[in-house]
């Protein structure tokens, strides 16, 4: 629960900002008022999760199209450099680094796309993953899928570079396809603990 003073007195504001940065995020469906409990966060059901992942698939593939025609030649070497990070990340290893520097390659195609409403759209709902929970948690599994996902990152971003807004798109599809999968599998009433 999340409770105006307390938010106050960490942020240190008075209770009127903490109040009005409650009713945006309730307005956006963030949090959700509720009567003599304070205000929560709600939880996403396993249906909600598969929409969004799938949704974020289609709005990042429209974003990779539009990026392959407007983005500057340094805007797509800049996502080309973000990919090769995004490699060495992942030979390291290193879950919470990929996951973050996914969101980051994510945001540069948004970015990339030069539209003003895909950007906001994309930002209401975080760059983020939201296989990020499955993700985390299946160890060598992780390992490979960060491995492939990074190459699939790379081999896009050289597309888009190449400005082969198709082939982008077909590796984008293909990549969030493998996704949905996991998560039906993992949001599967026999594998809920999997989440």
């Amino acid at each position: 629960h999340l409770r105006e003073q307390q938010l106050a007195d960490r942020f240190g504001v008075s209770r009127g900002p903490v109040r009005e940065a409650l009713k945006l995020l309730s307005s956006r469906s963030q949090v959700e008022f509720r009567p003599n409990i304070g205000v929560t966060v709600p939880q996403l059901q396993p249906e909600e999760i598969l929409e969004i992942h799938e949704l974020r698939g289609e709005v990042l593939r429209i974003c990779a199209k539009w990026a392959a025609q407007r983005a500057s030649d340094a805007e797509l070497e800049e996502l080309v450099a973000a990919a090769r990070e995004l490699r060495k990340i992942a030979e390291k290893k290193d879950v919470g680094g990929f996951i973050t520097a996914t969101a980051d390659w994510r945001r540069r195609v948004v970015e990339a796309a030069h539209s003003r409403r895909l950007l906001q759209a994309f930002v209401a709902h975080g760059f983020g993953g939201v296989a990020s929970a499955w993700f985390a948690g299946t160890g060598s599994e992780a390992e490979k899928t960060m491995y492939a996902r990074a190459k699939e990152w790379l081999d896009c971003s050289v597309a888009l570079k190449g400005r082969d807004r198709e082939k982008a798109q077909a590796i984008i599809t293909a990549a969030y396809d493998h996704d949905l999968q996991q998560l039906e599998r993992a949001t599967h009433p026999a594998h809920r603990n999997v989440l």
